[in-house]
């Protein structure tokens, strides 16, 4: 009993002093109280998700027809020949048909022959070209031309009428020309009734001892004829600048050769025969008889 009165006087004063103690401490020796740290998780809103869109089955398109092109151009000829001047027209054909198309047309050598755009083919001198058509694919065909001097032939006989006893002899010696319509001016050789040293576009020979004469390998066209007589002067005097068809032929001579060859029709009879046309491989047949010599 009396010991534990004693424990209990002695907490008794241990709560005394611990009071007694806790009233008298400096207040700069006072301790924070400890704060304990919760660690607190956040919480996370969940993101939302946007709405996928469904994904669009893909329309299959439908596969373009390829346009028909050109497969192959025909032409009307393969190859042809031209005298000089001449024309043709060669005409294109495309496979398959019913194809629209730009045809275009061209020569290898234009001064032998040009082409147009419609195929038209004109001879321009000798030799040789191509003719090319060409589609705008790039299918070709061509066409070769060949230009050559087409000719023919011109004979007949000339004679004279010696009197109206004797009759008509072969007019031996006579010179015939063939000027062509092209030529635009004659020189002196023709004025003086010479047979060389002529223009080009002029022919000349002499009629034989049978009265003939010929010309070979003419090219193809007009010509006007002149025919000087060896043999018969039937009254020289009325030939003229003027007279006996002559005055064509004499505007294309110069002035100093109009003289000389006035004086030569004045020696000697004449004659004229224009618009003869020679023709290919043909023979154009042209006779003259000229007048009475001697009464």
């Amino acid at each position: 009993m009396k010991t534990f009165k004693r424990v209990t006087a002695l907490f008794v004063l241990m709560v005394i002093a611990m009071a007694m103690f806790g009233c008298g401490q400096d207040e700069s020796l006072d301790v924070a109280p400890t704060t304990s740290m919760v660690e607190v998780t956040p919480t996370i809103e969940p993101t939302e998700k946007p709405t996928e869109k469904p994904t669009a089955t893909p329309t299959e398109k439908p596969t373009a027809t390829p346009k028909p092109t050109v497969q192959a151009i025909f032409l009307s000829q393969s190859s042809m020949t031209l005298g000089l001047d001449e024309t043709a027209t060669l005409i294109a054909t495309v496979s398959p048909a019913n194809i629209s198309t730009i045809l275009q047309w061209s020569s290898s050598d234009p001064t032998v022959a040009e082409v147009d755009s419609s195929g038209k083919v004109t001879a321009k001198k000798q030799g040789l070209t191509v003719i090319r058509v060409q589609s705008d694919n790039g299918i070709v065909s061509v066409c070769n031309v060949e230009v050559k001097q087409k000719t023919g032939t011109v004979s007949g006989e000339v004679t004279w009428k010696y009197n109206s006893y004797v009759g008509y002899k072969p007019d031996t010696g006579a010179i015939v020309y063939l000027i062509s319509r092209s030529v635009r001016e004659l020189n002196s050789a023709v004025a003086l009734g010479l047979t060389t040293g002529l223009p080009e576009g002029v022919y000349a020979t002499k009629v034989n001892g049978s009265g003939a004469y010929i010309f070979d390998s003419i090219p193809v066209g007009s010509y006007e004829m002149v025919i000087i007589s060896k043999n018969t002067n039937d009254n020289p005097s009325k030939v003229t600048e003027s007279s006996n068809g002559w005055s064509i032929v004499y505007s294309l001579f110069s002035e100093t050769d109009q003289e000389m060859a006035l004086l030569t029709a004045q020696v000697y009879r004449v004659y004229t025969k224009f618009s003869l046309v020679v023709n290919e491989n043909q023979t154009t047949t042209y006779s003259h008889a000229f007048g009475i010599t001697y009464s």
